[in-house]
């Protein structure tokens, strides 16, 4: 019987987060992450004999995970945190209060009563300092809640320490927080060699990245941005990177081999970024097989036919053929960003239903390839997508008609299709936009190419030791995760710091040659760009006409607005409808309007409002009503509604929350896609807040 082979890809990978002369960790989702999601993720599927995958490990990210298998790594944080809390000076309480609610709020600060508790105190408490807002005992609640709301399941219920201070609940000492410090700790040590023993079974395949992350194909030549069909000005770069790109491909390689006995065989490349000369240089160093997004495919055989998708390629190199398969967008998207606001069974039977449809309309023998970030998902689903993932798959390993396989099992099962080359790009938009050529990006490049340049010219001043340390510190900043977070692409709270981390790494490189530092080191990259924000809240009350037009320039004035288009950078919203989503509110109403391709919009989509207090979500039609009151809507240039305030739509908290959902042929977007919408019908209007 032919099959459907599907093959799952989860990518770890966090930053290089560590200052490597102060030997300080400056953030510490490496620790985060590692006690929510690199045990639990392979954890989920060991139950289920029929399902394997790829986990592809950043090795920028295992040597991180081994310092923090020790209570007395050098984080910021955990230094913090294994304080008493009588002896934090004001400014590490207010580093600590502002940081520890850095989770999500529905589904890891929920859970546990008293630390939602916390949350809405700071969020109400308007008449006191940040320190002041809470006792000792409060903030020492605060910093244990903060650390068991990132605990994964596996945590959860094997673990006493855990389990014990989850019943609890409040009121805990330093020395049980000490005592779940170092169980902590001690839980990051199994992380790796449980990845290794899983291997070896052959239950998984581990696959890897470039050594810190960098996309390659820019680093081989900046040109590659035109290959991908950029149009844009490029940094002026006065060095080549072209070695580096090597070293990082072979020391990926050789750290594996040497420091955990394993031939890697494949990698997924950094955001999935490819070129010919990229993968012809994978193949040089020996690897079998590589991966990227189907926009790579679908324009390097110019054609958008799906039956190509499902294909394993062979590209020829001057070093012989490299194995290829390509992301399937919609489904890896559909787990990584739209599942998490669903139902668990509802999704599952969605996914299933999609895959059955590619194996009736193309046949078996062909390659599902979903590929995603294998940890930052999970806190935006139930009890970090344990649910999910159970239901997925129990569901997958009862279907004779397809094989969950790893990547290296894909290339042995199937023929691969000849190709004679490979166009450049990523997996967003198939191109390098979001690293280099919006004037962020560009200075960032420049500043590296400058301290690459200066390097080479005083290299010889310095011992071969201190030569080894400063390659590596350009090295780590040629990792791609600091270009993310330039220019207008994405927003994060902690962009001044990745900004600083960055130039950090570029300032060593002169501590190091112990030479001056340029003076353009020491001003933020980022400090002229304006603060991007994704969602911003209503200013004042609105009653506008709904007309589907501005009919002035003040009835949508103070409205909340969120940006589609930035919230959606990281997926394929291509074919979606909406770009932006205004709202507000008065004493009687809530209004919306939408902006975007608004003839589609209403011929093409079914729009759904789902409330958080109402069970049946309310479906935009020509003559929508609820509880038999009509709401109003209008569409020409904007379509707009008009929705009566209901009682049974107020939470205990008087806030209404709502999120959309458009749905259009097989495609669903949320709306906004990490959040709800928060209508607070009190009406505080003192604060703007953003996501």
């Amino acid at each position: 019987m032919s099959k459907v082979y599907l093959s799952f890809l989860w990518h770890m990978h966090q930053p290089y987060y560590k200052d490597d002369i102060t030997g300080e960790f400056k953030m510490p989702w490496v620790y985060l992450h590692a006690i929510k999601d690199y045990f639990d993720m392979p954890n989920y599927l060991s139950s289920y004999p029929n399902i394997k995958a790829t986990f592809n490990l950043v090795p920028s990210l295992l040597i991180q995970l081994k310092e923090y298998e020790s209570i007395d790594v050098d984080d910021k944080l955990i230094k913090l945190l294994k304080k008493d809390v009588d002896l934090l000076l004001n400014d590490e309480k207010e580093f600590l209060i502002n940081f520890l609610f850095s989770s999500n709020e529905k589904n890891q600060i929920a859970r546990l009563p008293y630390y939602q508790y916390l949350l809405n105190k700071k969020s109400t408490t308007l008449d006191k300092s940040i320190i002041d807002i809470f006792n000792k005992q409060e903030l020492l609640d605060l910093q244990i809640l903060f650390l068991l709301s990132w605990c994964g399941e596996y945590l959860r219920v094997n673990s006493n320490v855990v389990k014990s201070l989850i019943n609890q609940g409040s009121n805990f000492t330093h020395h049980q927080k000490i005592e779940l410090l170092i169980e902590l700790s001690n839980f990051i040590k199994i992380i790796v060699p449980y990845y290794i023993t899983l291997h070896k079974s052959k239950k998984i395949e581990i696959s890897a990245t470039p050594f810190y992350h960098p996309i390659v194909p820019i680093l081989i030549d900046i040109n590659s941005a035109i290959d991908a069909g950029m149009r844009c000005a490029l940094p002026k770069i006065g060095t080549t990177f072209k070695d580096d790109a090597s070293l990082h491909i072979k020391n990926a390689i050789d750290y594996f081999k040497n420091s955990l006995d394993i031939d890697i065989k494949g990698f997924w490349p950094s955001e999935g970024s490819v070129s010919f000369e990229s993968v012809s240089l994978f193949k040089k160093e020996g690897l079998n097989w590589c991966l990227s997004d189907q926009d790579i495919l679908f324009k390097t055989l110019k054609s958008y036919d799906k039956t190509n998708l499902y294909k394993p390629y062979s590209i020829k190199t001057e070093y012989g053929n490299i194995h290829m398969a390509f992301r399937d967008k919609e489904l890896s998207d559909l787990i990584g960003f739209v599942y998490s606001n669903w139902n668990e069974s509802d999704a599952v039977v969605n996914f299933i239903s999609k895959l059955q449809d590619i194996y009736q309309k193309y046949g078996g023998d062909i390659v599902i390839p979903i590929i995603l970030d294998g940890e930052n998902a999970w806190e935006y689903y139930r009890n970090n997508a344990k649910p999910f993932f159970d239901e997925l798959y129990l569901k997958l390993s009862k279907l004779d008609w397809c094989e969950c396989v790893t990547f290296s099992e894909v290339f042995e099962k199937l023929t691969s299709v000849e190709i004679n080359s490979i166009k450049s790009g990523s997996w967003i938009n198939g191109d390098f936009s979001i690293w280099v050529g919006h004037s962020e990006d560009n200075l960032a490049w420049e500043l590296l190419s400058l301290t690459k340049k200066d390097f080479e010219k005083y290299k010889d001043t310095v011992s071969e030791d201190t030569q080894i340390k400063i390659e590596k510190e350009l090295m780590i900043a040629e990792g791609s995760d600091w270009f993310w977070w330039y220019g207008d692409d994405h927003y994060t709270y902690f962009a001044k710091e990745f900004d600083e981390l960055f130039r950090t790494h570029l300032i060593n490189v002169y501590k190091l040659l112990n030479i001056q530092i340029p003076k353009e080191l020491l001003i933020p990259i980022n400090s002229a760009t304006t603060l991007k924000q994704f969602h911003i809240r209503p200013k004042n009350y609105i009653s506008p006409v709904i007309d589907g037009k501005r009919t002035n320039i003040f009835e949508w004035m103070g409205a909340g607005k969120i940006d589609l288009n930035r919230e959606f950078s990281s997926m394929d919203s291509s074919s979606f409808f909406v770009d932006e989503i205004y709202y507000g509110f008065d004493k009687s109403n809530i209004y919306f309007s939408f902006k975007g391709e608004i003839k589609q919009l209403i011929e093409q989509s079914v729009i759904e409002i789902c409330f958080e207090n109402i069970i049946y979500p309310l479906k935009v039609t020509k003559e929508p009503s609820l509880n038999g009151q009509l709401m109003e809507i209008c569409s020409n240039d904007y379509m707009e509604l008009k929705i009566p305030i209901l009682k049974e739509m107020i939470n205990s908290e008087g806030k209404i929350k709502l999120y959309f959902k458009l749905n259009y042929q097989s495609k669903i977007q949320i709306m906004p896609m990490y959040s709800q919408i928060e209508i607070d019908v009190n009406g505080d209007f003192s604060s703007n807040w953003f996501i």
